[in-house]
């Protein structure tokens, strides 16, 4: 009995401390006229967190695409979510980010900087947070020939 109540005591508290024992990415990539579009959720806590401890924020704004922590975001991107192809490194330029499940979840929309050439594999480096957390995942969603798959590796190889 006295098990039962540790562990319902225990839940009890991290469901209110925000605690999640997860530390993952999760990303739907989709290419439209030649780009690359990611539209990516972060756990919250976890991306102020970082965001304010290396950039050293006070604290970590996202309401709009100006906002400090947006900002930073967009540079903290640039190191960490890179396609290659034919020689070329293209980076991601953030177009929209909201929060969601009750503030929980940081949705970011991303597109690729420069076009993609839609005939020839690319990879796309996925590297977010893995420098802080050594258990970090970022799932990559994305359809092809009506087909789904999820990568979660740091390197994936896309090939239509």
């Amino acid at each position: 009995m006295k098990n039962v109540v540790l562990i319902f005591v225990v839940v009890f508290f991290f469901s209110f401390k925000g605690y999640h024992p997860l530390k993952m990415t999760f990303s739907k990539m989709s290419i439209a006229d030649n780009y690359v579009y990611l539209k990516t959720n972060f756990f919250a806590d976890d991306l102020c967190a970082q965001i304010e401890k290396k950039y050293r924020l006070k604290q970590a704004d996202f309401s709009t695409l100006h906002s400090n922590g947006t900002l930073v975001l967009q540079n903290y991107l640039k190191e960490h979510l890179v396609i290659y192809q034919n020689d070329k490194s293209i980076t991601f330029d953030i177009e929209n980010v909201f929060y969601s499940e009750k503030n929980s979840i940081l949705t970011v929309e991303t597109k690729s900087h420069n076009m993609i050439d839609s005939l020839t594999s690319f990879s796309l480096k996925n590297t977010i947070f893995q420098e802080v957390f050594s258990s970090q995942t970022n799932s990559v969603h994305f359809k092809t020939n009506n087909k789904r798959h999820t990568l979660s590796k740091k390197q994936i190889i896309y090939n239509e």
